[in-house]
């Protein structure tokens, strides 16, 4: 007795389709199982790709902190910069009149 990978139907020897066929659901069994093993290898290579994908990323990733290791400062070469008192200041407009004259021509908003 023959059962269906798909739909598990078990083949009953009163069952008038071909023996590569399933009753139930009219697959071909040799194709179901060559279609099941492309996905499978088509699977394989895909996780073998983002392995690989993931350690070329991981190189890149120390070839980028090798490469900023010579570019930016240790904390121990670091300086501190303290801001300057002028800073301290907070700048202010002082706020206009709308009887002030506005443009070439004398005009008020009234």
């Amino acid at each position: 007795m023959i059962t269906c990978p798909k739909c598990g139907y078990v083949r009953q020897t009163t069952d008038l389709t071909p023996d590569y066929e399933c009753p139930k659901c009219k697959i071909c069994y040799s194709k179901f199982e060559l279609q099941k093993q492309k996905e499978a290898e088509a699977e394989a290579e895909r996780l073998e790709a983002e392995r690989q994908a993931a350690v070329e990323s991981e190189a890149q990733r120390e070839r980028l902190a090798a490469a900023a290791a010579e570019v930016f400062p240790v904390e121990a070469q670091r300086t501190v910069w303290a801001p300057s008192s002028a800073a301290l200041e907070i700048a202010m407009v002082m706020p206009r009149s709308l009887k002030d004259p506005v443009g070439f021509k004398p005009s008020y908003f009234t």
